[in-house]
């Protein structure tokens, strides 16, 4: 038991002051660290309390995490929430972007979700999708006229001019405005719940054309060797897997399920046919009948 050596007073264990007169009495006994608050008293001089932590014991820091005040997409705290959802696509840290249009056509024919993922976010490959497609409407268009001229016995050639005029007309007119359709109808039946732009569903689907391309140019050889049975399955295998490339197409660019990107083809399809009657209607009223399959 201790007290004040100033007035009297009893003090408590380990107090560095006097609780009366306020006088500093010394260290705690045992060396921890001592805190004192000042109390003022209505009618008399203040008075310290003394709190010491207790022996061997460790003060832990409140568990408290930071709020996540981070939100996706411009997203901020009362507005509505973004319609889209982001891509489930995630590229690979040791990715090497393309460098070359043929890289590009390939990896869009092998199906490769890496290569198509990029030309979806490549702005810069705009010019360069629409040189393409220009390309694609092109090679399809001569073969599809050097068939109805090399090939008598299956096409009966009324108007030449007509002809010619109608290949290309369904080919640029038709193939153009049959990219449009997909591109505007994938965001019609789900693409409005991503953040693709038609632009984006432009380029993608211009990469994808190159596999009609093939069919095209395998349904020509068909034509020649008609009595060939390889020819016509290779062209019938080429048709269908021109089908997927642009359904894989499709879904990729639309970040949405195969299910919306096969509506969306054949909705965009069917479009196309009625986009070819109206061509094939002002063709015919223009140069008459052009040319007849036996």
């Amino acid at each position: 038991m201790s007290y004040c050596e100033d007035c009297g007073t009893q003090l408590n264990a380990n107090s560095l002051f006097c609780g009366n007169c306020g006088k500093k009495t010394g260290s705690g006994s045992n060396g921890e660290p001592v805190y004192q608050a000042t109390q003022q008293t209505m009618d008399g001089p203040a008075s310290t309390m003394s709190f010491q932590t207790a022996p061997n014991q460790q003060q832990q820091a409140p568990n408290y995490q930071q709020p996540n005040h981070r939100y996706q997409q411009g997203y901020q705290p009362g507005s509505q929430p973004p319609m889209y959802h982001q891509s489930d696509y995630i590229r690979p840290a040791d990715y090497q972007f393309t460098t070359s249009m043929t890289q590009r056509i390939m990896g869009t024919l092998r199906r490769d979700i890496d290569v198509v993922e990029e030309i979806e976010e490549r702005e810069d490959l705009n010019a360069e999708a629409t040189r393409l497609l220009l390309i694609n409407f092109s090679i399809i268009a001569l073969f599809n006229i050097m068939g109805i001229f090399a090939f008598p016995q299956y096409y009966l050639v009324i108007n030449p001019i007509g002809s010619i005029v109608e290949i290309v007309a369904l080919q640029f007119i038709g193939g153009f405005l049959f990219i449009q359709m997909i591109a505007s109808v994938g965001k019609s039946f789900g693409g409005q719940k991503t953040d693709t732009s038609n632009e984006e569903m432009r380029r993608v689907l211009a990469y994808a054309y190159t596999a009609l391309v093939v069919e095209g140019i395998l349904y020509f050889l068909s034509d020649m060797y008609f009595d060939s049975g390889l020819l016509l399955i290779a062209w019938l295998v080429s048709l269908l897997y021109a089908f997927f490339v642009f359904l894989f197409a499709v879904r990729r660019a639309l970040d949405t399920g195969f299910g919306t990107a096969f509506i969306s083809i054949v909705v965009a399809y069917i479009g196309r046919l009625i986009v070819n009657f109206i061509i094939l209607y002002v063709i015919f009223s223009i140069f008459g009948d052009t040319y007849y399959f036996w």
